[in-house]
């Protein structure tokens, strides 16, 4: 593969560029994963509809290939969604549950934050940035995070996310029911496991929260 110039290329963040059509991903001393997990992880999964697509890899240069996804990441996005002239649907979200299930059971995992989901009004959603983790599971904390943060489908009312603290986050109601019931309706059994992963997960921050506010060191703090 000949090398591409990043100087005439649109800079998308870390050593990632794109021509428009193509993204070029720099391993060469730069990311800590080792290139082969992500190229593997990407072969795994090109056959679920929504996914990245995988277009080359060069080993001699550690470059990665991909096609560019349509529309913009979520978080070039969030004025519009916080002002109400962009939506998400339901669809949106059941087909995005179909992608990240189907990863899911080929053992692949993306890096769940707004960086690395695509939104497009037509298409919808299209989660990029895969590895290979030792165990592969939605992120759905994470997931409603981001999405109580960018909007809520037409018709329902818009709520934005209010951290708490380092380790645990308020979400919106609605969005929370709304993941849950698209994540259902894909995958019941999945869904089953992620949401008590999630709650016993949040259960247990907020129980090391409540201790932190009434007691310090061994000192009861006046509440």
């Amino acid at each position: 593969m000949e090398v591409p110039n990043k100087n005439t290329m649109k800079h998308l963040g870390q050593e990632v560029y794109s021509d428009g059509n193509l993204v070029f991903k720099f391993y060469d001393g730069y990311f800590e994963r080792h290139p082969d997990i992500e190229v593997e992880a990407l072969r795994r999964v090109q056959d679920i509809k929504g996914v990245q697509q995988f277009v080359d890899y060069d080993p001699d240069n550690k470059i990665l290939v991909t096609k560019l996804a349509r529309g913009h990441l979520l978080d070039e996005k969030s004025d519009e969604f916080k002002s109400g002239n962009l939506h998400y649907t339901t669809s949106q979200l059941e087909s995005l549950f179909k992608t990240l299930t189907g990863m899911q059971e080929k053992g692949v995992f993306f890096e769940t934050h707004a960086k690395n989901i695509f939104y497009d009004s037509s298409q919808g959603f299209t989660p990029i940035d895969y590895h290979i983790p030792n165990e592969a599971h939605i992120d759905l904390g994470a997931l409603i995070g981001i999405l109580s943060i960018r909007g809520v489908p037409v018709g329902r009312e818009f709520g934005i996310a209010r951290p708490m603290n380092g380790m645990n986050r308020q979400h919106h109601p609605n969005v929370r029911e709304m993941v849950y019931d698209a994540f259902r309706h894909v995958n019941p059994d999945m869904a089953a496991k992620e949401i008590n992963r999630l709650e016993r997960t949040e259960k247990v921050f907020q129980d090391l929260s409540d201790r932190l506010k009434t007691s310090y060191l061994g000192y009861e703090i006046p509440t």
